[in-house]
């Protein structure tokens, strides 16, 4: 950082998971972004959890990433409690792609991954960076964040993920 500018990069891993309920007459209704396990058929997918109750479907993604955030300070002054304002890029690699079911009378059974998820996703990042001083190199940080995937899906469509949260952590400084 220089005056009231300066860079950061770093390297973190990001976990996603999402359930979903299923309707036990028609669990899935389409199969085309599911690449299934080889020894699985949507037919034995059916036959399987066809009388199960509060049948869920799991997806779990997971990537590694390495943001380039520039940064701007709000409030850096001489007492230990500084403000910044951040946005930048993140590069995102797949690491886990996952899509699991479970229910009721049956234990969670992976049935495979979903087709349409890009290996490489890149994210625009935006949030602000509220540091204690430790000392003079280390700080304690929390960062609310809010980060717009650009392109999560091989095939382009409607759906715009995006996500807010909240990261935590300690930084030092050279």
């Amino acid at each position: 950082m220089y005056r009231k500018t300066g860079f950061r990069v770093g390297f973190s891993h990001l976990n996603l998971k999402t359930s979903t309920l299923l309707d036990s007459n028609e669990l899935i209704p389409s199969y085309s972004n599911i690449e299934l396990k080889s020894n699985l058929s949507p037919a034995i997918i059916q036959s399987t959890f066809a009388n199960s109750n509060n049948t869920e479907l799991t997806q779990t993604l997971s990537y590694y990433e390495l943001p380039i955030e520039f940064n701007y300070a709000i409030k850096k002054d001489k007492s230990r409690f500084n403000i910044e304002a951040f946005g930048g890029l993140s590069t995102m690699l797949l690491q886990t792609n996952s899509l699991e079911m479970r229910s009721d009378e049956i234990a969670l059974r992976s049935i495979g991954t979903s087709r349409n998820i890009s290996k490489v996703n890149i994210a625009s990042n935006v949030g602000l960076g509220f540091s204690y001083e430790l000392t003079k190199k280390i700080q304690i940080e929390i960062n609310p964040l809010f980060k717009y995937y650009m392109n999560t899906f091989k095939d382009d469509n409607d759906a715009k993920p995006y996500s807010l949260s909240l990261q935590s952590g300690f930084s030092y400084k050279f």
